[in-house]
């Protein structure tokens, strides 16, 4: 799946992707995707990474126009048959956020953010979490494990049994996917997942980056389906 099929356009055959792969079937041939509220949520900026609650009343996502000095996530809540305006997220506007994943109770999001560290600017993307409360979003807390070490990090998801899948310039400096096990309430090391499975040719010369966890696979030993590379 190409860069520019997700980066320019939220896309419904996005959400139909994911589902096919429950199936481990793909979607139908020439099925070239349905535009989401074109206008309201789609529009001439860039929006993409989309994340929708189990119920399909809100969907959450990243807004930039280029040159991309400036994302900031939104929401958009289904009502009256229809995507509503877009809102940004009372966490998001000041730096650069991007990538909002939720995790599969639904109850925090990971997000990737170049905001400072123990108010350091640390010029680098890492994973932040931030948790739902009876008052709304709480406030953006840093991930404290493998995930974040020092280089970029972003797309990061959770999978029900704990694991992290993530995507890293630590090795390379071109992106990779990468996960960490949670054994015993501790993440582990992170690990490239090139040789772990599908083989050598999941993390290739391109760019392979956010892989995104369809929930039916979500309480399995999932790997992570669909992803982008570039």
């Amino acid at each position: 799946m190409s860069k520019l099929f997700w980066g320019r356009k939220i896309l419904l055959s996005a959400i139909v992707y994911g589902l096919a792969a429950c199936a481990y079937a793909a979607p139908k041939p020439g099925f070239a995707g349905e535009m989401i509220a074109e206008g309201v949520i789609s529009t001439p900026d860039d929006e993409l990474g989309g994340s929708i609650t189990a119920d399909g009343s809100t969907l959450y996502f990243e807004k930039s126009v280029p040159p991309h000095y400036l994302y900031i996530m939104c929401e958009s809540h289904w009502q009256d048959g229809k995507w509503g305006a877009p809102t940004v997220l009372p966490f998001s506007g000041e730096y650069r956020d991007t990538d909002p994943v939720l995790t599969p109770d639904g109850n925090a999001m990971l997000f990737a953010s170049d905001r400072p560290v123990d108010g350091v600017d640390r010029h680098h993307f890492f994973i932040w979490e931030v948790k739902k409360t009876d008052k709304g979003w709480g406030e953006p807390g840093f991930v404290h494990n493998p995930v974040n070490d020092g280089f970029d990090q972003v797309f990061a998801s959770r999978a029900s049994n704990g694991n992290m899948y993530f995507t890293s310039s630590r090795e390379s400096g071109k992106y990779d996917v990468f996960r960490t096990r949670l054994v015993d309430g501790k993440y582990q090391e992170a690990e490239d997942l090139g040789a772990d499975f599908n083989g050598p040719t999941i993390n290739t010369r391109a760019r392979d980056y956010s892989p995104r966890i369809p929930e039916c696979l979500r309480n399995r030993a999932a790997r992570p389906l669909p992803m982008m590379s570039s």
